[in-house]
């Protein structure tokens, strides 16, 4: 594959690895308009989303090492399909 490439899938990948560090560091604290202190659901809907991103970081990074097309393709569209999946879960927890 081009570096290019090589190159965008590595950002992808420290995004999605600094995300779910950040998730999982504030399940118990608020940010944002978010309290999951407040709510237990959240939380737990925060910690997995936060391993789930950790674990999607790890295959992208592996997938680099690889250097497989298809096992490339297959983990970018697994990164577009879950990526939104938060904000979706989490529209109904704001407050203001």
């Amino acid at each position: 594959m081009s570096t290019i490439i090589n190159l965008f899938i590595s950002i992808l990948g420290i995004l999605l690895l600094f995300i779910g560090l950040y998730l999982l560091k504030h399940k118990n604290k608020p940010f944002m308009l978010f309290h999951p202190e407040k709510h237990t659901d959240l939380r737990i809907i925060i910690q997995v989303t936060g391993i789930l991103l950790l674990l999607l970081a790890s295959l992208t990074f592996i997938s680099l090492l690889l250097n497989n097309q298809v096992f490339v393709s297959v983990i970018l569209i697994l990164d577009v399909a879950i990526i939104p999946i938060l904000p979706i879960l989490m529209l109904s927890y704001i407050e203001n």
